[in-house]
Parts: structure tokens; sequence; C-alpha cells
């Protein structure tokens, strides 16, 4: 189902804000009914099969419909420029924004649990003693929790906050465009509201991408 964007939607700027495949039905609503897109065979069969709940599309609910489309570009409040920006990951790898944010992030994964791109977890085992069954785990992880990168011996080769919310950026902002062609962000602004720390993601990229920003060298 379509949705309208609020105030910390930036879905439009990372090329989010529609889909064209992948989906049986696809509902847009209109208000007092729903324009209905079918994106597959199971999705016409669920069409047929519901007799007189669809109905042909006419042609004032397609002038709808535009409207409603138009209506969703223009309430748009939030931007990203995220063109050339692999580019300006790279060269902001030294900048001493990083060391900034480090010192307001709390680790403590809310942004990170409540993205929809993100997939990290822990395995843990859980052992009974005096029975032969034990139990292996998996669990959500952060990127940004100490212990993500703690190795074998203890060796953890990110300890400071600085050094994980960095590498998260550049996982999903640059990582993912190399491999993929597009960030690891959907733009839907759930980390901008879940973050205790009032860190943005909107408000970062606009920093690394002024001009007037210092870096330290």
């Amino acid at each position: 189902m379509d949705c309208m964007p609020d105030e910390r939607c930036f879905c439009a700027s990372m090329r989010a804000d529609f889909v064209d495949r992948g989906f049986d039905l696809f509902l847009y609503d209109l208000g007092e009914d729903y324009f209905t897109l079918v994106g597959a065979a199971r999705g016409d069969d669920m069409v047929l099969a519901t007799g007189p709940l669809f109905s042909p599309v006419t042609a004032a609910e397609v002038d709808r419909y535009k409207q409603r489309s138009a209506g969703k570009r223009q309430a748009f409040r939030l931007e990203v420029e995220i063109r050339d920006l692999p580019e300006i990951f790279e060269m902001e790898y030294e900048s001493g924004l990083w060391e900034e944010l480090g010192a307001r992030c709390l680790a403590c994964g809310a942004c990170s649990m409540v993205c929809p791109t993100c997939y990290c977890f822990d395995v843990r085992d859980e052992v009974r003693l005096g029975s032969p069954e034990n139990l292996r785990l998996r669990q959500w992880d952060s990127c940004l929790f100490l212990s993500h990168a703690q190795v074998a011996g203890g060796e953890n080769f990110r300890q400071s906050r600085a050094s994980r919310i960095k590498m998260r950026y550049y996982h999903k902002q640059r990582g993912f465009v190399a491999q993929y062609g597009r960030p690891s962000c959907v733009g839907c602004g759930r980390c901008l509201t879940a973050c205790p720390a009032g860190l943005a993601i909107s408000d970062v990229i606009a920093r690394l991408r002024d001009s007037r920003h210092v870096r330290d060298r």
C-alpha cells in the first residue's frame, strides 16, 4: 500500500517513493476507495476471485489518482542529495565530523532496530547442563554496539563509538552503492525519530556535502 510522507520522510530523495515490481496488488488510498494496480498473475486471480469488490477504473478515478500522485510529491518536506555521495564519503574518510558524532552517539542501537534494511545479527549458544539438548540462538545485533566488532581473544577493532558510527554510514551509503548501485537506505526517516541523541542522517549528509566543512587532517 502506498503512503504519504511525514516531515521526516525523504524516500523520494532515495528513489524509494514508488514501486513498479515485486507485488501482486498495490493499493493507493483515494479516500472513498482504493486505486489498485495488478502486478502479477496471482494479483489478477485475486481480483477475479473477489467478484464485486473490484470494479473497472473510470476516467474520474484516474484523475483522482493523478491528483494524489502530485500531492504526494508536494508533501515532501525533507530532501537529501545523494548524487556523487560515495565520492564525497571517500574524500571525507578522515573528517573530524565522525569524532563529533561519536561523542554524541549513545551506541544504543535504536536506529538499527527500526531500520528496514539493517540485517546484522549475533549468534549465541545456550548450554543446558545435564541435558543432551542445547540451543543455538540468533538475535538482532547492531554495528553500534561495542560487542559487535569483538573477535576471539577479546580484540575489538572498533573500540570507539566514532569508528562504529562511521562504519555504519560508510556501509549503508558507500559500500552498498559500490556493490548494488544504490544505498542501503529507503529514506523512511525512522532513525530520525528513534535516535535519543537527535542524530539525523539528513543532517550528517548535508554537513558532509557542505564545502565550508572543516576537516581535521
